[in-house]
C-alpha cells in the first residue's frame, strides 16, 4: 500500500514538476523572443537613421559641388566685369584728355 501510494506521489508530483518547467522553459523563450524582438526594433531604427543620413550627406554632397561650379561661374563673370571696369576707365580717361 505504501508502494502504491508512493507511486502515485511521485507520478502526480512528477507530472506536477513537468508542467512547471514546461511553462517555466515557455515563459523564458517568450522573454527571450521578447527582448530579441526590443534588439531588433533598436537596430532596425538604427538602420533607418543610417540611411537617412547617408540621404542627406549625399544630397549636401551634391549641393555643395553645385555650388562650387556657380562660384566658378560667377568668378569667371567678375574677372570679365573688372576687365571691362578696366577698359571703361581707360577710355574715360582718354576721353578726358582728349576734350580738354
Amino acid at each position: 500500500m505504501n508502494e502504491a501510494l508512493i507511486a502515485i506521489i511521485t507520478a502526480l508530483t512528477g507530472t506536477t514538476a513537468w508542467q512547471f518547467w514546461i511553462i517555466r522553459t515557455k515563459l523564458q523563450h517568450k522573454e527571450k523572443g521578447m527582448a530579441r524582438s526590443d534588439a531588433h526594433e533598436h537596430r532596425d531604427d538604427l538602420r533607418d537613421r543610417v540611411r537617412t543620413l547617408e540621404r542627406l550627406l549625399n544630397q549636401s554632397s551634391e549641393e555643395k559641388d553645385n555650388l562650387r561650379e556657380e562660384i566658378l561661374i560667377l568668378t569667371g563673370k567678375v574677372k570679365k566685369l573688372e576687365t571691362t571696369v578696366e577698359w571703361l576707365q581707360k577710355e574715360n580717361e582718354a576721353l578726358k584728355k582728349r576734350a580738354k
